[in-house]
């Protein structure tokens, strides 16, 4: 079996094969779904006092059973007191672990187009579309910035 447009023709019965049982699949997975949906409205009803430590408990356990390593228990328990902390002061969850998931993707990319332009970042002006998104990109950056300046001026004008 050779993967491309040919698939197709060489390989029709395996094809259709892969689409019934992924048809078949997804209508198993809506019917599961909405057998759980009932059982997860219960856990929901928990006080959070309670399932805390189970969950303390199997993220623990889930840590540590991956390498068997102790280091790997205090790496988690050492996230998860800088993610109670950045919480606390303000900090969007969901940025923090878009930076560390895209965090390495952006990187190997610039530096992938660092090699192309030849390590001129000024290069990457030359090109319209990349220009464009390069200067959208950084006045998005300078406009939040701007607008959390103002905004804490503001807040101390309404103390004072």
């Amino acid at each position: 079996m050779e993967p491309g447009p040919l698939i197709f023709i060489n390989s029709s019965d395996l094809v259709w094969i892969t689409f019934a049982a992924m048809f078949w699949a997804n209508l198993l997975i809506i019917f599961l779904g909405w057998l759980q949906t009932k059982t997860v409205v219960h856990i929901l009803r928990v006080p959070f006092r309670w399932l805390a430590p189970g969950i303390l408990l199997l993220a623990t356990v889930g840590a540590y059973a991956l390498r068997n390593l102790l280091v790997d228990v205090w790496v988690m328990f050492l996230a998860g007191i800088i993610g109670y902390l950045l919480r606390r002061t303000g900090y969007s969850a969901a940025g923090i672990v878009l930076g560390l998931i895209l965090g390495k993707l952006g990187e190997s990319a610039f530096s992938k187009s660092m090699q192309l332009m030849d390590y001129d970042f000024f290069g990457f002006f030359s090109r319209p579309i990349a220009a464009v998104l390069l200067i959208l990109g950084i006045a998005a950056i300078v406009s939040g910035i701007v607008s959390e300046i103002r905004g804490k001026e503001m807040q101390k004008a309404l103390i004072d």
